[in-house]
């Protein structure tokens, strides 16, 4: 169990059939060696044992299922980003500031690869998980820390009791239509260069898909970040 813990956290490749027997054989033992895993991560970066402790990069809006590439270059946010990629969190939240104090809301990050440069600098391939409200701050080395509370948003899910007109019906309808205002009127009138600069920075447009509703608010919140 210790050996798989050791490669997964160093990036090597844990071998299949050894995690299966561990997985199987020693279940309760493997799955405290997971807590103990995860919290050991939790403290490398937040300086925090308790959940929902999260490190904080104060910038600038996201929005979950946008991408949101950084250019990282102050000390105290390189060494947050090498904490995230070593622990094998991969994730951090992202808040704006009025100069004074952080937003109260904020957006969860996962880190889809990171380009490192030899002055030490990098440049993070983002994108938004889900959104977050802060409860309190502190902070760790530098830079800011948060203990947050996930938000869920309302399932529109369809019922054995919902109306042909469900909520989420509508909701398909009016996305469908961004969407094509979006492609039609926007990336299509815009030139080459300016449309892959757009996808580059805020990924291609989400699709509608009435079997995963978080789409249907994913798009809203792409055209919100490009915006903004």
């Amino acid at each position: 169990i210790f050996v798989c813990m050791v490669m997964e956290k160093t990036g090597l490749q844990v071998d299949v059939a050894l995690e299966s027997v561990a997985r199987m054989w020693f279940k309760e033992e493997y799955a405290e060696a997971e807590r103990e895993a995860v919290s050991e991560a939790q403290w490398e970066i937040t300086g925090r044992r308790e959940d929902n402790w999260i490190p904080i990069f104060v910038c600038m809006v996201a929005y979950p299922g946008v991408k949101c590439p950084l250019h990282v270059f102050e000390p105290r946010y390189r060494l947050m980003m090498r904490r995230c990629m070593q622990s094998g969190q991969r994730a951090f939240g992202m808040c704006s500031s009025n100069g004074y104090a952080i937003a109260e809301l904020g957006t969860l990050l996962y880190i889809n690869s990171q380009r490192l440069l030899p002055d030490g600098r990098s440049y993070i391939d983002g994108i938004g998980i889900k959104r977050f409200r802060v409860l309190e701050t502190d902070s760790r080395d530098g830079y800011t820390i948060g203990r947050v509370e996930y938000l869920t948003d309302t399932d529109l899910a369809p019922s054995p009791t919902a109306p042909p007109e469900s909520a989420l019906s509508n909701c398909l309808r009016l996305a469908e239509a961004l969407e094509t205002i979006l492609s039609t009127r926007l990336l299509d009138g815009v030139p080459p260069t300016t449309r892959a600069a757009i996808i580059q920075n805020f990924g291609d447009i989400p699709h509608p898909d009435r079997a995963a509703p978080h789409a249907l608010s994913n798009i809203a919140f792409w055209a919100v970040a490009l915006l903004q």
